[in-house]
């Protein structure tokens, strides 16, 4: 592996996949209770309609 590549988190891969798919398919909504993720910075900003911030409360998160 070349040194200058940094490794991509998987949770950052997974909501970069899950935000292209929700660009196409405005029926895709994205409930978190992370805001610590580089990758929903742009989730945010591009889609706010289709984020959900849950909070630090995943059982609520269920419901929703």
């Amino acid at each position: 592996m070349d040194a200058a590549v940094k490794p991509r988190l998987m949770r950052d891969v997974v909501i970069e996949t899950i935000c292209a798919a929700a660009r196409k398919d405005k029926d895709i909504l994205f409930i978190s209770a992370d805001l610590g993720a580089v990758a929903l910075d742009d989730l945010r900003a591009d889609l706010p309609n289709q984020f959900i911030h849950a909070g630090i409360a995943e059982q609520h998160m269920v419901d929703l």
